[in-house]
């Protein structure tokens, strides 16, 4: 359709003799400055997400990289403001609109800093890299930056506190007309996210967002306390045998959604989004798990090997279980028994059921969707 559109504008055009280009012109970066040394670059309309730069006698240091395919564009903005060499991109995410510009820098000679978290679910775009494991902090243009690295809307979120700046980088954890974030922890992984924001901020923090206008200590609580309220709201009618479509309804489902978006639906939200967004928060819910001792749990990591070879491991950290197959799934695991533990957020049944000896050994386990087993693994 868009192409037939064109076509005809452009016979019309030279029917009529017109001069006027008809190019579109693609969308714009805009930037906000901070001060002097300090400065964010505005993705949307596609251009990605919101970009911090620091600038000083150590060079130039971004928190993201835009969209795949927008990095040359970005560094021509930049370039508008500073000819100074781009030592460092911290990533607060993998997914694309976050870090797709990242070669464009390494090109340049940048280092871009991400999570070793990733290499649990995999990453792609940079060729030159420092990763870290929780925590990492450094100093450059007489700034300290400490990098975080949180489980909330990705396994490999990274919240960026630059301390004499007092700012937050809050990444796609949080927005100022999105939400809720649901993420792959539920109301779990925004818990862990807002404590930790929470904590750093005060009155005076400036709050950049992945996406959209700047923020500050009043939004980020509002916020907060919306999300809080969001999932106790779907949380109480589900448990009362409501279904997600009765639920999407819902006035106060609606209102909380109006709210998270500025007041007014986009015209995105379409009601499979919105119905996405309820069922999302249903199967994060971790309100209703089996309590097992950090003892109990050390049967159930490790190893396990399929029949084609591949493996799943079953690991721990101080945010939960996790399992993760050869690149192919990662997934927070709700243990519901000592032989169940569910897919925390996944859209179907999806479960691991472990089979123990009678000394409570754990000798394999399977891996099953809706009830139906995909596969078995045996304990290494």
């Amino acid at each position: 359709m868009y192409k037939i559109l064109s076509l005809s504008l452009l016979f019309a055009g030279m029917i009529l003799g017109s001069t006027v280009s008809l190019a579109e012109e693609g969308p714009k970066i805009t930037t906000t400055k901070i001060n002097d040394n300090f400065w964010v670059l505005h993705g949307g309309n596609g251009l990605g997400a919101n970009v911090g730069m620091s600038i000083g006698e150590d060079g130039i240091v971004l928190i993201d990289s835009m969209n795949v395919g927008k990095g040359k564009l970005l560094i021509e903005e930049i370039r508008k403001i500073s000819d100074k060499p781009i030592k460092y991109v911290i990533n607060t995410h993998d997914h694309k609109d976050h870090r797709g510009g990242n070669e464009d820098f390494v090109a340049l000679g940048a280092t871009i800093i991400y999570p070793d978290y990733l290499k649990y679910t995999g990453y792609q775009g940079a060729s030159r890299d420092i990763q870290f494991k929780d925590k990492m902090t450094f100093s450059a243009n007489g700034e300290i930056f400490t990098l975080y690295h949180v489980k909330s809307h990705t396994w490999n979120d990274v919240i960026v506190h630059m301390k004499n700046n007092n700012a937050v980088f809050t990444g796609d954890n949080h927005a100022t007309n999105w939400g809720p974030n649901i993420g792959v922890m539920g109301y779990q992984g925004h818990r862990i996210v807002f404590d930790l924001v929470l904590d750093l901020a005060n009155e005076d923090t400036l709050v950049v967002p992945g996406h959209k206008a700047l923020a500050d200590l009043n939004q980020i609580k509002a916020f907060d306390a919306k999300t809080k309220e969001w999932f106790q709201h779907v949380k109480t009618l589900n448990k009362a045998g409501m279904s997600s479509e009765k639920i999407v309804n819902h006035e106060n489902t609606v209102a909380l959604l109006t709210w998270f978006h500025g007041g007014k639906f986009p015209d995105w939200l379409k009601p499979d989004r919105q119905l996405a967004r309820v069922q999302g928060t249903i199967l994060a819910d971790a309100s209703n798990i089996y309590e097992m001792s950090t003892n109990q749990l050390k049967s159930y990591l490790g190893s396990y090997l399929l029949s084609d070879g591949s493996k799943v491991t079953v690991f721990a950290d101080d945010t939960g279980a996790f399992a993760e197959k050869d690149q192919t799934f990662m997934a927070n695991l709700l243990i519901k028994s000592p032989s169940k533990f569910d897919f925390s957020g996944w859209e179907e049944k999806e479960h691991l059921t472990f089979e123990l000896n009678k000394q409570g050994e754990v000798k394999k386990l399977s891996f099953n969707v809706n009830g139906v087993e995909q596969f078995t693994a045996v304990k290494q």
